[in-house]
């Protein structure tokens, strides 16, 4: 029997068009904290070709380092896949446990200045990805798939600003979200593929991870440059960084909740349904596709 609440459009129904909305109005105006880290992100070019080669160099190491950490804990350790009662409460609850966590590791690294990035970065890059590893969970996927775990990896890859216009997303979008998917889909698919010929501990070293590691490093390096600069000054850094780490949890938090929930759909309804309907409502904001 159709479901009472079925729209026209397909079989989505009325609560999954509201998903679709919401999602569609995420990407294109993701908000005041998201604009936000787009604004902080300007001087970060600038500030970057100031410093000297070694330093560079010492941001991209520790960036590299912070991927590997979120990679292995991604391979190494699966959260458990608890039974979902109430996924609004639950997804509430886990973001704002987990920007209240990256907000105390920034604050305290923030209070001893740059010295200490290199240990609190990894810890606040992981307990990103719990966050993001939750709301894969909430929306049904499974965290004992290699595949959901490095795809909560791309994540961090999403929200760079835009290299010409600053802006967080350009003005495609919905298409720049599914052109990022794209670019990652491959690799994570290859590496779930070759998984079970390494153990363990071969795969975190393996050619393909290594692969891996670089591409979402490169895009995560901006938000660690904007750490850098935010962290520069001893004390006062305790506020930048403490305020820069829970603007970047609630982004990819909700970022990932969008990312997972829209896949769901795809996997219930097939990809092209939900995608033309996430274009043609971008398409109705007025930006053009």
């Amino acid at each position: 029997m159709e479901n009472e609440n079925a729209d026209s459009t397909g079989n989505l129904t009325t609560e999954d068009l509201i998903f679709l909305n919401e999602a569609a109005t995420f990407f294109i105006d993701p908000g005041l904290i998201a604009k936000s880290l787009a604004w902080a992100g300007k001087p970060v070019e600038s500030f970057q070709n100031r410093i000297p080669e070694t330093g560079r160099i010492a941001l991209s190491t520790i960036t590299e380092k912070a991927i590997k950490k979120a990679i292995n804990a991604a391979i190494k350790t699966i959260p458990k896949n608890k039974e979902v009662t109430d996924r609004e409460k639950e997804s509430l609850d886990s973001s704002r446990l987990h920007r209240g966590l990256t907000t105390l590791t920034g604050a305290a690294g923030g209070l001893f200045g740059m010295a200490s990035l290199a240990v609190e970065l990894p810890i606040t890059t992981v307990l990103i990805l719990r966050a993001i590893s939750d709301q894969a969970r909430l929306y049904g996927h499974d965290l004992n798939d290699l595949e959901t775990r490095l795809e909560c990896l791309m994540i961090f890859t999403m929200g760079v600003p835009d290299a010409n216009s600053g802006q967080i997303l350009d003005e495609k979008s919905i298409t720049r979200y599914f052109m990022t998917r794209a670019s990652f889909v491959g690799i994570m698919r290859e590496v779930a593929t070759v998984a079970g010929a390494f153990t363990t501990r071969s795969l975190t070293s393996a050619p393909i991870l290594t692969r891996l590691v670089g591409n979402v490093a490169e895009k995560f390096q901006v938000r660690v440059s904007q750490k850098f600069l935010a962290e520069s000054v001893p004390l006062l850094g305790a506020v930048g960084g403490g305020a820069l780490n829970y603007a970047f949890t609630d982004f990819f938090v909700s970022a990932a909740r969008y990312h997972f929930g829209i896949r769901a759909l795809e996997k219930k309804y097939g990809e092209p349904l939900v995608q033309d309907y996430l274009k043609a409502a971008e398409a109705k904001s007025g930006r053009p596709i």
